[in-house]
């Protein structure tokens, strides 16, 4: 793994960043927030922050798709509702949705993987379907994401304890990985091919978690005495971002 190198550091004045994601076709990164019920978008090239949702009851989740729209899962109650950033669709109602407090969305499978307390389930937002996954944890999960083809999914229970899941078939979702760490886990993401995850840590520290050999390493500290919250790496442009809890966001390429 080559070593990452400091680019610069972008105070975003949006508070409690729990999630960050990249357009696929402009540079800019959507930021949720555990503390706003807005959506806001930071332009890379201009270096500005723009609220893009401000009519969300409380967002839990959010991805773009292929085409650029923002898709955000927000927590209505009593239930979840699937809606477009382009609001020409009208939301799309989760089974269940009101166990659950933390999302991730994999728009090109239709994907929607939930999770709150002890439980996890996996909602296909365009049929409906939705499968419950036994996690078997003894403490709440705090932490849900993606990989890039869609096919492998992490969670982070009680900051310590990692589960990767094997949701290539849906209907059948395996275990692949538990492992435990001595370090409390604050945010977490894959790289593009799904051989590595970035762990982020309390006071500023990220480390590397290699799939393929189950080597843990540390990776970069960011010098803040913020714990990390959320984790992007971005393929394209081969860069990785790193938000804190204080609205802090810091690139490494």
């Amino acid at each position: 793994m080559r070593d990452l190198e400091f680019v610069r550091s972008l105070d975003t004045n949006v508070p409690q960043l729990r999630q960050l994601c990249a357009s696929p076709i402009q540079p800019v990164v959507a930021l949720r927030s555990y503390s706003k019920s807005s959506i806001y978008e930071w332009d890379l090239e201009r270096d500005v922050c723009r609220v893009v949702r401000s009519d969300l009851a409380g967002p839990i989740g959010i991805a773009y798709n292929d085409t650029g729209e923002l898709i955000v899962v927000d927590r209505l109650y009593p239930a979840l509702a699937i809606s477009l950033y382009t609001r020409r669709a009208q939301p799309v109602p989760l089974v269940g949705g009101k166990n659950f407090f933390e999302a991730s969305i994999f728009p090109r499978r239709s994907l929607v993987a939930l999770v709150g307390g002890r439980l996890a389930a996996l909602v296909d937002y365009r049929s409906g379907e939705n499968v419950a996954l036994p996690t078997g944890v003894k403490q709440d999960i705090d932490l849900v994401t993606f990989g890039d083809t869609g096919e492998q999914l992490a969670m982070v229970s009680r900051g310590h304890s990692l589960v990767l899941w094997d949701v290539a078939d849906v209907k059948s979702p395996r275990v692949k990985a538990h492992r435990t760490f001595p370090r409390e886990i604050t945010g977490v993401a894959f790289d593009l091919q799904e051989k590595r995850l970035f762990l982020g840590h309390l006071r500023g520290s990220v480390s590397a978690l290699d799939l393929e050999t189950g080597d843990h390493v540390q990776l970069l500290s960011t010098g803040s005495k913020a714990s990390v919250s959320a984790l992007l790496w971005e393929e394209r442009s081969q860069y990785l971002l790193v938000a804190d809890w204080k609205g802090m966001m810091y690139e490494y390429r």
